[in-house]
This record gives structure tokens, C-alpha cells and sequence, in this order.
């Protein structure tokens, strides 16, 4: 079924379906790029909503995007706080050598 706002056919890839448009975009752009293009697409839906006839449709899209964009925060935020707590031990590690020397 070709859901309009979460999963649109044209959003398929063009070879074997197996990986979509905003996947690949992802992939390519990393994290901070990503959460600017999700950022920009929410405004995008909103500010033209009214403009298309397809008011409520454009609205389930800024949603789309502010979830994703909400999801891929979550996620920064998780893989930071494991850099930060890697440092740590990295840190603690160096440290408890010294006192061993």
C-alpha cells in the first residue's frame, strides 16, 4: 500500500527497493546534516500546508519529519553520552597506569 506520508512509492530506491531515499540521504549526509535537512522539511510542510489542498496531508508530514527529526536527537544524544562515558574510562584507564608506573 502507498502510504503518502510515512512511506511513499517514490521514496523507494530505484534498485530492489531494499533501502529508501531518506536512508540513503542519512547515510551520506551523517547526523548533523540529516537533523538540518529533518528541521528544514518540517518548516517546509507547515508554512505551505493550506497552500496545496492537501492540508491535513501536509500536516501528517511535518509530523513525519518532527518525529524522525525527534528519533535522530534521541539517538545523538545516546551515542554522545557513550563517546563521553568511553572518554571516561579511556581517561580512568591512563590514570590507574600512571599510579601503577
Amino acid at each position: 500500500m502507498n502510504d503518502m506520508v510515512s512511506n511513499p512509492d517514490h521514496y523507494a530506491s530505484q534498485v530492489g527497493n531494499e533501502i529508501d531515499c531518506l536512508t540513503a540521504m542519512h547515510a551520506m549526509a551523517g547526523d548533523e546534516e540529516f537533523a538540518g535537512h529533518l528541521r528544514c522539511q518540517v518548516f517546509k510542510y507547515i508554512w505551505r500546508y493550506k497552500l496545496k489542498g492537501r492540508e491535513v496531508q501536509d500536516l501528517e508530514k511535518a509530523m513525519f519529519y518532527q518525529n524522525r527529526l525527534k528519533n535522530l536527537t534521541i539517538q545523538m544524544i545516546e551515542k554522545k553520552a557513550q563517546h563521553d562515558q568511553i572518554e571516561r574510562m579511556n581517561i580512568m584507564a591512563e590514570i590507574h597506569e600512571g599510579m601503577d608506573e
